[in-house]
């Protein structure tokens, strides 16, 4: 019977019970990550993430071996490493969507109803009526428009809210959005200054990396607000520290950071206009759920010698 075994350590509920119990036969085992860098990895998949890798893996790795990553996520995976060695290695696109779709609007109602500070009034036991805004009217720049920025377009229109969107390629665009409501990165500057709320959805790369920087933290509105459920290093982090500290936008909402866990010493902890989470967004009671019904379609496939569908290596 194939064997796969699960990191223990990625960053999201393990429950392999969503694993068992479907038409294809598969033995799995949860095992703790120091035993996956101390000795091979005797098994034919290895289920791990992009967090949680350790190239110290590789030891136990060979050709032929296969390994999942339960996220879309894979900057972190050395890819020349695992196509010279004969690795396989493939990504799970889509289960985020809804966690994330959600965790987006919990941000945004935040900081237009004032949840957050209502929140440190009442630990502080203060009867203070501070009044908050609405989302209908109000306009979000999406920059990336992949399966999860559609889902936030999709929960944003049922707020009413005048959605936009950056992407790379947009005559290849299929979703939802008008063409009106799309442009390429160059159009975003045009963009900027009527944003109330700027969502960063996009991947870290060579030409994504510090993308979010202080050039636009200026052209937004000091009423704006910037989420990142991205990755941390696609905004300029100290430009955004100073830009929390003078007030050149209203706040932001975190759930990814350059460093992370986040050091204890970072101002970002400082700032009550920032709500923190952390690197959740796309992770719920079913992600589990959501993760097995791709990994066993590609399992499927992978016991018919077809080709897998979200092979990335």
């Amino acid at each position: 019977m194939p064997r796969a075994v699960v990191d223990a350590d990625i960053p999201v509920p393990v429950d392999i019970e969503p694993l068992r119990g479907r038409p294809s036969a598969l033995e799995v085992e949860v095992v703790p990550s120091d035993t996956l860098v101390d000795r091979p990895i005797d098994a034919d998949i290895l289920i791990t993430s992009n967090g949680s890798w350790d190239d110290r893996y590789l030891s136990g790795l060979g050709p032929g071996d296969w390994v999942q990553t339960i996220g879309a996520g894979y900057d972190r995976f050395p890819i020349d490493r695992f196509a010279a060695e004969g690795i396989m290695l493939t990504n799970a696109p889509g289960i985020h969507d809804q966690s994330a779709g959600e965790h987006v609007m919990a941000l945004m109602l935040s900081f237009a109803r004032r949840l957050h500070e209502f929140r440190d009034a009442q630990r502080d036991r203060r009867w203070d009526r501070v009044y908050g805004t609405e989302l209908a009217e109000r306009r979000v720049t999406i920059l990336g428009m992949g399966n999860i920025g559609e889902a936030i377009a999709a929960r944003a229109r049922a707020f009413d809210m005048d959605v936009r969107a950056i992407k790379r390629d947009v005559d290849a665009y299929e979703g939802s959005l008008d063409a009106e409501q799309l442009a390429t990165p160059d159009g975003l500057d045009a963009l900027l200054p009527s944003t109330d709320y700027l969502v960063v959805v996009l991947p870290l790369t060579d030409s994504t990396r510090n993308l979010v920087d202080e050039a636009t933290f200026a052209a937004l509105p000091d009423s704006a607000v910037l989420i990142n459920i991205a990755r941390g290093g696609v905004v300029d982090e100290t430009a955004l520290v100073d830009a929390l500290e003078r007030g050149t936008i209203a706040g932001a909402g975190l759930d990814v950071f350059e460093s992370e866990p986040l050091p204890a010493e970072s101002p970002l902890w400082t700032f009550e206009n920032a709500v923190l989470t952390p690197h959740l967004a796309g992770v719920s009671d079913r992600y589990m759920e959501r993760f097995a019904d791709v990994f066993l379609s590609m399992y499927d496939s992978w016991v018919a010698a077809d080709p897998l569908e979200h092979r990335v290596v």
